[in-house]
């Protein structure tokens, strides 16, 4: 493997994955969110779907009107807050547990 360490993103969440990256000499393994349950400022999800871009705020477009809306902004269901990170050079929206 490519990597001594890796992070939550790749998804060890057993003992077998476990075991394969360790075959891979990855030496540091953090397991992820759905056994540590942690997800505190984590990102959850890497999209290229962009609420700035729906909205018509798009800093790259020159098309789009300048925003007025004050960052961050937020996406949020019954019982959860998800902090949205926008990396527009990327075109990719992070969102991430608050």
């Amino acid at each position: 493997y490519f990597k001594k360490t890796i992070d939550y993103r790749e998804n060890v969440t057993n003992k077998l994955s476990e075991k394969f990256y360790r075959r891979h000499k990855v030496e540091e393994i953090e397991y992820g969110p759905e056994v540590t349950k942690e997800l505190s400022k984590k990102v959850l999800m890497v999209t290229k779907y962009c609420i700035k871009n729906e909205l018509l705020l798009c800093p790259f477009d020159p098309l789009h009107k300048k925003s007025d809306y004050l960052e961050p902004l937020y996406l949020a269901d019954r019982s959860n807050r998800y902090k949205l990170e926008f990396h527009c050079a990327e075109c990719e929206m992070h969102i991430l547990s608050d």
